[in-house]
């Protein structure tokens, strides 16, 4: 996304003519990487262009889950440690009805 934008505003800035965008994957797969989250983002997008904020917003998926993963910093194992995992669905209703009894 932020090689996408860099690349819109440049050309909408009129100096320059033609992007040229790399990416070291071959082929564009939703189901595979990691997510993006746009906090500040979507208002830098906005600055750019309103139609590629609204484009962005409606291309996206609500956040289910969050993973943070990294590769281990020592050892031998290749496989990466998992930092952190939460159900952000199931946080979210956990403090909803906290709230209800705390005021119920």
């Amino acid at each position: 996304i932020c090689g996408l934008s860099l690349a819109h505003a440049l050309l909408r800035s009129g100096d320059i003519e033609v992007v040229d965008i790399f990416d070291s994957r071959t082929e564009l797969d939703e189901k595979i990487g990691s997510g993006i989250q746009l906090t500040g983002g979507m208002a830098a997008l906005r600055e750019i262009s309103p139609q590629l904020q609204r484009n962005v917003a409606d291309a996206s998926l609500p956040l289910e889950r969050v993973i943070s993963r990294c590769r281990p910093w020592f050892g031998n194992s290749n496989e990466p440690w998992k930092l952190l995992e939460l159900d952000i669905q199931k946080s979210i209703r956990s403090s909803v009805e906290e709230l209800i009894t705390e005021d119920g």
